[in-house]
């Protein structure tokens, strides 16, 4: 009789749990399992916890064992298997009296006579982002074409006006306070560049190095990247300058760590090691990157202390997971589940930070006039977050301190061409 509740409270939530969204996005979730559960198999049910407490399950056998949370020698005890089941709140006060923080962790059941079963779990900070503000650069007659994040707070935008029948470009500093962006007037003494009528420039920030990409027209009328930012602020960094041997630079990215940055021509991704002396030290071309119009970004999305490259691509996606040797290697495993969680979304733009403060970086993606953020989980899966308000054919994503606040969530900044605007969504999660 036990075993006969057992199996229909399986198949019960199962068929409860799948007829949602998320085996859509996710059909390797354990809820979408339509098949018997092994008895010796334990399932933990979310494997994603807030640190604020969440409602857990815990599957293992048909027996009984004791349950306990565990992280670096902490643990918290959470009860006992009844028939193989436990569903415990885990709260808050839980974590905090056992000291058990964010990051990874593991649910450990001990049974009698049988060795101890772990399953990993990951602890975050649900972001609290409030609602986008923006401003119209079409109203200073100004396009934006690059932004970044300064390291005191609020944001320098790379921005573009018509001059004489050509166009000018020029930084512009921009100040982010509670409902409102101001433009405070151009900075670095409004430096201009030379006409472009192609391709706009694009400038990443890597720690105090500002970095500008921008048309070349000494070379043929190509796209290459031209560095020389102590041109902008000579207190910012060393003169730096550097054309590849390739055309037609179409997007950036850059890592959470300041370590890499990645160039995307026409059809591949080419990666640059920085060091202290360029931030263009050491080429690598990544074998498999070859859709066209792909978006990319850098981070580490599965937790082994190495950047990853993520590229989109038509709502395709494609995971170079790093490789001790400093190369990146093609995952199609990962490509497919992230693909999946993309749900068949056409990104515009993307970007990869550690947005839920859970140790591993996540993915900001673009598309439509929305936003949406995509966790890697612990089992190589990927979850996305509900929408959040974007604007327009968002081109450009940057992550970081937009506000200047050290113990909060990162901020999301965008910047749109089409739509001419920039905005942000600061986000107010503490820990």
């Amino acid at each position: 009789m036990t075993l006969f509740r057992l199996a229909l409270f399986g198949l019960t939530v199962a068929m409860s749990s799948c007829a949602v969204s998320l085996c859509d996005k996710d059909p390797t979730d354990p809820r979408c399992d339509q098949s018997p559960v092994s008895p010796d198999t334990l399932q933990v049910l979310p494997i994603r916890i807030p640190l604020s407490g969440e409602h857990i399950t815990v599957r293992l056998g048909i027996g009984t064992g004791t349950v306990v949370l565990r992280q670096n020698g902490k643990e918290v005890a959470l009860g006992t298997l009844s028939d193989g089941v436990l569903q415990v709140h885990v709260t808050d006060q839980m974590l905090s009296q056992a000291m058990i923080t964010l990051g990874d962790a593991k649910i450990v059941v001990s049974r009698p006579s049988k060795a101890d079963e772990a399953a990993a779990i990951r602890l975050f900070v649900e972001p609290a982002f409030d609602p986008i503000i923006s401003y119209d650069t079409k109203q200073d007659g100004e396009t934006p074409e690059g932004l970044v994040i300064k390291p005191s707070a609020g944001l320098w935008g790379y921005t573009s006006f018509p001059r004489s029948g050509s166009r000018a470009q020029h930084f512009v500093e921009y100040q982010v306070m509670p409902g409102i962006i101001t433009a405070r007037g151009p900075s670095f003494g409004n430096n201009t560049f030379a006409a472009w009528n192609e391709r706009p420039a694009r400038t990443v920030r890597q720690g105090a190095r500002l970095v500008g990409f921008s048309r070349d027209l000494f070379a043929m009328n190509a796209d290459a990247i031209q560095l020389d930012t102590c041109a902008f602020s000579t207190e910012l960094c060393s003169a730096v300058s550097a054309t590849p041997d390739f055309t037609k630079v179409l997007g950036l990215a850059s890592d959470s760590k300041g370590t890499m940055l990645a160039v995307v021509s026409d059809s591949d991704v080419f990666v640059y090691q920085s060091s202290d002396q360029s931030p263009l030290d050491r080429r690598l071309s990544v074998s498999g990157s070859t859709s066209v119009g792909q978006k990319a970004a850098l981070g580490d999305i599965n937790g082994d202390g190495r950047i990853d490259l993520v590229t989109l691509s038509d709502g395709n996606a494609s995971v170079f997971f790093g490789q001790q040797s400093g190369s990146f290697a093609l995952d199609a495993t990962a490509s497919g589940k992230l693909t999946t969680a993309l749900a068949g979304s056409v990104p515009t733009a993307v970007s990869s930070a550690d947005i839920d403060l859970d140790g591993i970086d996540d993915l900001v993606v673009a598309s439509g006039t929305s936003l949406q953020i995509i966790y890697p989980l612990p089992n190589g899966s990927y979850t996305t977050s509900a929408p959040l308000s974007g604007l327009d054919g968002t081109d450009i994503i940057t992550i970081g301190a937009v506000d200047g606040k050290s113990n909060s969530g990162p901020d999301i900044a965008i910047s749109s061409q089409k739509a001419q605007r920039i905005a942000v969504l600061v986000n107010q999660s503490t820990y």
